[in-house]
């Protein structure tokens, strides 16, 4: 996992995602936020989006170029929690988030539980979606 400015990977975003045409709309105004680049498939215990590199940083972006399998995702601030771009499929668990964009382009799996809160963050999956309770 690399810790990388949003300049350096935007060229690798969706066209549609959130983060990257709002980014062009503004002229450029998350070009020297913290993205953690994580090349290739992860395989992770769980992912707090409030903080994900366990150091407090305020990360506004994961991005995985591959798969992403992991036991949880979640966060407790609903209000601005870092975003998820997956270039693959995303299987989980359980996901409990809300406040920020998370974009699969594969399949987005979900075990058990995917819920989703507040009045703002999107869901976008461009594949099939399953979960037990969505």
């Amino acid at each position: 996992m690399e810790l990388r400015k949003f300049s350096e990977i935007k060229h690798l975003l969706p066209a549609d995602s959130w983060a990257a045409w709002r980014n062009e709309a503004n002229n450029g105004e998350f070009e020297e936020e913290l993205v953690m680049h994580h090349k290739g498939d992860w395989e992770t215990s769980s992912i707090n989006l409030d903080d994900p590199d366990g150091k407090n940083e305020p990360i506004f972006l994961i991005l995985v170029e591959g798969n992403l399998k992991t036991g949880n995702i979640y966060n407790e601030e609903t209000d601005g929690a870092t975003g998820l771009i997956i270039l693959g499929d995303l299987t989980a668990d359980n996901i409990v988030v809300g406040g920020q964009e998370i974009y699969v382009t594969g399949n987005l799996n979900v075990k058990d539980l995917y819920w989703g809160d507040y009045n703002h963050g999107t869901l976008v999956c461009q594949g099939t979606v399953k979960a037990r309770v969505f």
